[in-house]
């Protein structure tokens, strides 16, 4: 591990130690440099603020697993290993989905999602619930967006009430919600208006909010 990237993890685990005291709406960077013996300028030469920091903790503890599971017929498996991960590290995850914006891990998990959703992987899987050959480019692009919100709702949802109910009470939900309305949606036509108004994805993958 390069000293960057063990310089980096340590301000993660900074940012940790700080939120158990802290939500992270009062945290400052002066907090978690303090929490692990280094400068502000330390801090700034590796993350440009805390937001960066809680993005690169989420994405670095996440992406390996959501990589893994990234097929039509394996992430739902994906979601559910995520939920268990983050149970295993509820103080934390509690705290990080306090934080609703730029950068969070709503926005990353939307991010993912609506690009896993519109790729070659998805569109192309004849078993897709939405593979019509008449539907449009822009219409895929809806349906993966419209599923990110729906499931990083539920997400969202399960973490601001405590992770109380068993995640996996979700799984035929899912698959149900999947099947219902994707079918639904898919013959639907995208009017003209919503082409223009950001709603759908960019070319590289990534959504407007």
């Amino acid at each position: 591990m390069s000293n960057s990237s063990v310089t980096k993890t340590m301000l993660g685990e900074g940012l940790k130690k700080v939120l158990k005291s802290k939500p992270f709406s009062k945290i400052v960077v002066d907090d978690i440099a303090e929490a692990c013996g280094v400068s502000r300028g330390t801090f700034y030469y590796h993350f440009s603020d805390k937001y960066d920091l809680l993005r690169w903790v989420f994405s670095t503890e996440v992406l390996p697993i959501l990589s893994k599971y990234n097929k039509p017929d394996n992430w739902i498996e994906g979601y559910v290993e995520l939920c268990k991960f983050m149970m295993k590290n509820k103080q934390f995850y509690q705290r990080a989905f306090e934080y609703v914006g730029h950068n969070s891990p709503q926005q990353y998990l939307l991010d993912f999602y609506t690009e896993l959703f519109s790729s070659a992987d998805f569109v192309n899987d004849s078993k897709c619930i939405y593979n019509n050959p008449t539907t449009s480019k822009e219409m895929y692009n809806v349906i993966a967006r419209l599923e990110s919100f729906a499931y990083v709702g539920i997400i969202t949802e399960w973490v601001n009430d405590g992770m109380k109910t068993d995640y996996m009470a979700h799984l035929e939900e899912l698959k149900a919600l999947q099947k219902t309305w994707g079918t639904v949606i898919a013959s639907l036509q995208v009017p003209e208006s919503l082409k223009n108004s950001g709603f759908c994805c960019h070319k590289s993958g990534r959504t407007n909010f």
